[in-house]
């Protein structure tokens, strides 16, 4: 299962996708500046997903395995 961010430009009125893990797709502040994949890393919740500001534990490896 992989995660992904939409992403919304209100003044071109366009939308775009982006997995998790990928720039601009997590908070550097709680995360760092890599989004790590691995199950140690991140939060243990699901509070990102709400709009928080930590990535769940492992989601970052949706970026690592859809783009590398």
């Amino acid at each position: 299962m992989f995660v992904i961010k939409v992403f919304s430009n209100i003044k071109t009125g366009k939308h775009y996708l982006s997995p998790m893990g990928a720039e601009g797709t997590f908070n550097k502040q709680t995360n760092g500046d890599v989004c790590e994949c691995s199950p140690d890393k991140g939060v243990k919740s699901d509070v990102y997903l709400d709009g928080g500001n930590g990535a769940i534990s492992g989601v970052c490896c949706s970026a690592k395995y859809l783009l590398d």
